[in-house]
């Protein structure tokens, strides 16, 4: 069967091991080894040939004292990434495929394993029949399904890109067995209610979070590889409006998905209205109390903080669709004391 299940796309390939290894271990027993162009002994070469198998095949060959060669556990442990995990599940779809199709009562044998030498390759050389190997291949595939699942659920927040890159296509998807599916991630179009937030970190760092509130009752979040919707406010393109409905379509991983860019990702189906968006006129009244008539702070101090510093920050959360906008009265001295001052008191002084 092709490898190449992305039709077209090249994904890393991994080392035919078993082959080689063979390959290796049949020079070794013969009378002489030829390196370059000097004949050698199999016990002179072995260090360096070990060395080089443990390299390129993560296999140590040691040797006892009457030079035969006997491969170790040894291995070389290949870090989880989306790639590696990506290429360890499709090792074992491909080896599905070869036998799903194969009668279920077909009796496995050294000479008549499929083709690629599914058995010898992932060990499953007791599965007997057909059928059991089906099983042990499709038990395999949701392990690992489930290992490279819990990898790019933790991925897609910080390297939404990388989870596009290996997704597995949705025709491939649609041909794995249902016990798999639920850990695949997938093609995925939802439409609901937009909503984003700011938030602030007290080691002074800061991010946007994104959320689609779903016609189905979920709350997924949302990861953009590029060009998120803040960048296309801060480029005086038009944001999304908090509360607007929407129509995303990206790859889903659990509970979050991973989108392109808001261009491509997000489509606006309609805006919501709100009294609370442009400019909000304000007054602000400066007071103080009849046994306290301190100012402390000036006018131009207070009027900064509300209609620059605050409306700023209105303006920010709001996707620039709400200001602040007024001027300031006072300083009054009202006639109530600075203990126990309630708002409905103010009310009643016409405050």
């Amino acid at each position: 069967m092709d490898n190449n299940l992305f039709s077209g796309d090249k994904r890393p390939s991994s080392l035919n091991q078993s082959n080689d290894v063979k390959k290796i271990i049949e020079g070794l027993n013969k009378e002489y080894v030829v390196i370059g162009k000097a004949r050698v002994k199999p016990w002179h070469s072995w260090l360096f040939l070990g060395a080089a198998v443990g390299v390129f095949m993560g296999v140590l060959l040691v040797t006892d004292r009457n030079a035969e060669f006997i491969p170790s556990s040894a291995e070389i442990v290949v870090p989880e990434t989306p790639v590696t995990l990506t290429n360890d599940f499709l090792d074992v779809l491909n080896a599905y495929e070869e036998v799903k199709d194969v009668p279920d009562d077909f009796q496995i044998e050294e000479e008549n394993q499929p083709q690629g030498g599914t058995i010898r390759l992932l060990n499953y050389a007791d599965a007997k029949t057909v059928k059991n190997l089906k099983k042990e291949l499709v038990d395999e595939m949701v392990k690992r399904a489930q290992r490279r699942k819990q990898v790019l659920e933790r991925v897609v927040k910080s390297k939404p890109g990388e989870v596009l890159k290996v997704a597995i296509p949705k025709k491939v998807r649609n041909r794995l067995p249902e016990e798999v599916k639920p850990y695949i991630e997938e093609e995925t179009a939802a439409s609901g209610e937009f909503q984003a937030l700011h938030v602030d970190y007290l080691n002074d760092s800061a991010e946007f979070l994104y959320f689609i509130n779903t016609e189905k009752g979920e709350a997924l979040s949302l990861y953009f590889a590029e060009k998120p919707p803040h960048e296309n406010e801060l480029k005086n393109k038009k944001g999304i409006v908090n509360g607007s409905r929407v129509r995303v379509n990206g790859m889903r991983v659990g509970g979050a998905m991973a989108l392109e860019s808001t261009n491509t990702g997000v489509q606006v189906l309609s805006l919501v209205s709100s009294a609370t968006f442009g400019p909000q006129n304000t007054l602000l009244i400066l007071v103080n109390f009849q046994n306290n008539v301190l100012q402390p702070y000036t006018v131009d101090y207070a009027k900064n903080l509300l209609f620059t510093t605050t409306s700023n920050f209105m303006k920010e959360n709001s996707y620039g669709q709400t200001t602040i906008v007024g001027g300031v009265a006072g300083w009054f001295t009202i006639p109530m004391n600075d203990s126990g001052c309630k708002g409905s008191a103010l009310a009643e002084n016409q405050i």
